[in-house]
């Protein structure tokens, strides 16, 4: 790339801009330049469409303006503006993650989820769980708005809904909102909250090492409350459950990563046992948690249920949604809407419908961090422009559910009638 045929003079001028904010390291200023480098080339030789959000000379000044600040900057500083760099790609799966060696990055001992009413506390110290449902308003002296506009630069925005769920990650991560401004130290971060009770509260939280993660409380660990059931598994791959009462198969489908001693084919295999034996009214395919890798897996199940003529009557198959549904995950829903007849409920996709898949990735050579990367780009629907693949059926989370172990997307699937 032509920007660094000027590598030797941007070096000296960042060289003589330096000023003793940092102290002086050339050794370190090279390591990094290096890593800069191999970036800068490799990511748009690797990608494949690289500058269809932002241009090439776009991400090339960026690049030279990161080369000139290097010896100026604290490493995470550094870390945060390569991160801002890898983002203006515009791929949600493009992105290097600063909190990837967590013996160097710190975070505040506190959660949040953004709900349609603003980011809520959902995790919480014991010590701390009166704050649990508070609103935040504000960070330092900065309101949430410029603090979630400055702190999503480091993510590749293809919707309003990867924001919403990368937001709550890198608001309490200390370096990131260093690095883009928000805070003006690295000890301690002070939150304005609203709570439950309409009374405004000032917060300080002082920086713990990642790598020493508090235990949490959660508005689901409370007494009587019983986590609703789209929680209670995320990390199994696919599991099923028959809701008698609602004479419902319900199935969460989160990991397109196969079982060894339960491979997908063997798990449908079960479910139509199930499906044989219970007739159930509603097939229930929860995919909100499924981020994909490969949308191939989920095809046993769609032919299935695409041959079965019991889940052709409109009303009898639902898909749930979510703003963490992306890749394939995302591609799978649109089959089950599409080829099968389901009614798509929840909220909308992280993902967009034409998106970008198969992700690799590589490794800067000096400072060790990660950078994703995706190498096809599915148009699923040509000349489909959407940001989002939204529902038919809206149904968002909201604090007042989850506090109350309630699913709003589940129960509209399970109330759902005929116009």
């Amino acid at each position: 790339m032509r920007m660094f045929q000027r590598w030797q003079i941007v070096v000296w001028v960042a060289l003589v801009l330096a000023t003793a904010q940092v102290e002086a390291d050339p050794q370190r200023d090279r390591r990094w330049q290096e890593d800069l480098r191999y970036l800068a080339t490799e990511l748009p030789k690797r990608h494949v469409k690289p500058f269809r959000v932002a241009s090439l000379e776009t991400f090339e000044a960026a690049a030279n303006k990161l080369l000139a600040e290097i010896p100026q900057l604290e490493d995470h500083q550094i870390v945060v503006r390569m991160a801002q760099l890898v983002a203006l790609i515009g791929d949600a799966q493009t992105r290097l993650n600063p909190a990837e060696h967590a013996y160097k990055a710190h975070y505040v001992p506190i959660g949040f989820f953004w709900f349609n009413d603003g980011l809520r506390v959902t995790a919480a110290r014991q010590a701390d769980l009166h704050l649990l449902g508070a609103r935040l308003e504000r960070i330092g002296g900065m309101a949430i708005d410029e603090v979630v506009a400055k702190a999503g630069t480091v993510v590749g925005q293809e919707n309003e809904l990867v924001l919403k769920r990368a937001a709550p990650l890198l608001i309490n991560n200390v370096e990131v909102l260093h690095g883009v401004g928000i805070i003006a130290g690295l000890d301690a971060v002070e939150y304005t909250l609203t709570l439950r009770d309409g009374t405004e509260k000032v917060v300080r939280f002082e920086a713990m090492p990642m790598q020493d993660r508090a235990r949490y409380v959660e508005p689901t660990d409370l007494p009587g409350v019983e986590p609703p059931l789209y929680l209670r598994a995320v990390r199994e791959q696919y599991w099923m459950k028959y809701l008698d009462e609602a004479r419902a198969l319900y199935v969460q489908y989160n990991d397109p990563r196969e079982k060894k001693e339960r491979p997908f084919t063997a798990f449908v295999e079960e479910l139509f046992r199930l499906v044989d034996e219970k007739s159930p009214e509603r097939l229930i395919i929860d995919v909100r948690h499924n981020d994909g890798t490969n949308s191939t897996v989920a095809n046993p199940l769609i032919q299935r249920i695409q041959g079965d003529e019991r889940f052709r009557e409109r009303g009898r198959l639902f898909v749930i949604i979510g703003r963490e549904t992306s890749s394939a995950g995302m591609m799978n829903a649109m089959q089950l809407g599409g080829l099968c007849g389901a009614i798509l409920v929840g909220e909308a996709t992280g993902g967009r419908p034409n998106n970008y898949g198969e992700i690799q990735a590589t490794t800067l050579p000096n400072s060790g961090y990660t950078v994703t990367y995706t190498t096809h780009f599915w148009e699923v629907r040509p000349g489909d422009i959407k940001a989002t693949l939204r529902p038919d059926v809206l149904a968002e989370p909201t604090y007042e559910a989850l506090a109350a172990g309630r699913d709003p997307a589940l129960e509209a699937c399970l109330s759902w009638k005929k116009p």
